[in-house]
């Protein structure tokens, strides 16, 4: 038997629209801590809504987010368990660490998004074509 519930919509009060709508979408990770990435690998962000998922190398990755007074926050952040080659491993939780640690975001004139701490640059990506 299937039981259905009914769930309420996210609150995107607290959601500066004009941003949320240059972050949807998903977005190719090029640099994590100023290290780049290990080459033919891949992360990624995908933000929807106030969600967030993608690829974090090795693991695919979901949580939540939000943007009020300009601080970008990602929480709950939930990470499937694989395991992969110990260089992968080492460059997901530098990901995941700075994703944790994201206070704000920028774009810069070509179109790239950067997550920041402390205005300093932990991700730089780019949109996916």
């Amino acid at each position: 038997s299937v039981m259905l519930r009914a769930v309420a919509e996210p609150d995107m009060t607290d959601v500066n629209t004009p941003v949320a709508s240059a972050l949807d979408g998903t977005w190719v990770v090029e640099d994590i801590l100023g290290g780049g990435i290990i080459d033919s690998s891949r992360v990624t962000l995908d933000f929807r809504e106030q969600r967030v998922a993608g690829r974090a190398s090795c693991n695919s990755y979901q949580g939540s987010w939000s943007l009020e007074d300009g601080q970008l926050s990602i929480v709950d952040v939930a990470v499937t368990m694989m395991a992969c080659p110990e260089a992968l491993m080492n460059q997901e939780r530098r990901f995941l660490d700075a994703l944790a640690s994201t206070d704000g975001m920028r774009f810069d004139d070509t179109g790239a998004l950067f997550l920041t701490s402390g205005g300093d640059d932990l991700l730089r990506a780019r949109r996916e074509r």
